[in-house]
């Protein structure tokens, strides 16, 4: 038989099991939360209050159809209190931008996030995700990258075990534009041998198939794309993906080779073959505008980090170690 308890009852058991000798001394004064606790008990909560109080970006449509629901665009250090790196906030109305993945938006330079705020504040009536190509970077960098960045790692080797740079067409087929390849990607070789400090190998005229690379020159180049940080990482995904070549993204990432130049070489049998044949109206101009506007963003976007990228590769050029070589 169920047996029906009373309202009053009810409470007298609820306040038995809830008010234990054990639960009445975290009501305490003398609760460990005063005394040592009640700092990180107290940064959680402020955490959490300000990313209920955060601007989040998930949301917004890709198709660019969300109205633009903020007025002003500021931009505000912050010192994390690990004692980290100083990080440069976006904030919408004085609210952080949260990310898809709701961490916090930062840059690790005033001139990056200033950019990525020029950006914000350069929409209009509705906010066009495509025309905030290094917002789109940061989050990025901070959602994904730290997540898969051996992934990125072996796809970076990958574009260079089939860089353009190694190809040639056939000579006697197309002298011109073999003497232009010569010209323009064996002056990159060169670079590349001279700043990693490995030989390159170049496939024969006329022949498709990869050329294979030595495995001390991939052992090398993975240790220095380990070496790098999140944000070099992202940004030099970025611009390989665009040109093909992480020999020539490298070279436009230590600043050896102008966005431009870098870009035109890239598109180097592409341009060859307009100047032959002609070009395809809605075609390939539609295409050159996005190949434009997807690397000139991507390099400016390492053009703003904090970090000397001369010396990327020189600053690394200690010979790894056997261990590191099986990473």
């Amino acid at each position: 038989m169920l047996r029906v308890l009373s309202r009053s009852a009810l409470l007298a058991r609820s306040s038995t099991c809830l008010f234990t000798p054990k639960t009445m001394r975290m009501f305490s004064t003398e609760s460990p939360i005063e005394v040592g606790v009640e700092g990180k008990y107290q940064e959680r909560k402020e955490a959490k209050r300000s990313a209920e109080k955060s601007a989040k970006i998930g949301n917004v449509r890709s198709d660019g159809n969300t109205l633009r629901w903020y007025k002003d665009v500021t931009v505000a250090a912050y010192d994390p209190p690990d004692g980290g790196r100083r990080q440069w906030k976006v904030q919408l109305d004085g609210y952080d931008i949260a990310t898809p993945k709701e961490n916090r938006l930062w840059a690790p330079s005033k001139a990056l996030a200033l950019a990525v705020a020029a950006e914000w504040q350069s929409q209009n009536d509705k906010v066009i995700p495509v025309t905030m190509p290094l917002m789109t970077l940061c989050t990025t960098t901070i959602d994904n990258v730290p997540l898969t960045r051996h992934t990125v790692v072996g796809n970076l080797l990958q574009f260079f075990q089939t860089d353009t740079i190694c190809f040639r067409v056939s000579a006697s087929a197309y002298p011109e534009l073999y003497a232009l390849q010569e010209k323009v990607y064996g002056s990159l070789m060169h670079w590349f041998m001279e700043n990693v400090k490995c030989g390159i190998v170049k496939g024969p005229p006329g022949v498709i198939h990869p050329p294979t690379q030595p495995e001390v020159t991939l052992n090398v180049l993975r240790w220095h794309l380990h070496c790098m940080d999140d944000w070099q990482l992202a940004g030099l995904d970025a611009m390989t993906a665009i040109s093909k070549s992480l020999i020539v993204s490298l070279a436009t990432m230590m600043g050896d080779l102008p966005p431009d130049e870098a870009l035109d070489i890239s598109r180097l049998d592409e341009a060859f073959q307009i100047k032959q044949y002609g070009k395809v109206l809605n075609g390939h101009d539609l295409d050159e505008t996005d190949c434009q506007v997807k690397f000139y963003s991507s390099a400016l976007f390492t053009a703003l980090l904090p970090l000397n990228h001369r010396a990327i590769l020189r600053a690394s050029s200690t010979t790894p170690t056997s261990s590191s070589q099986k990473n």
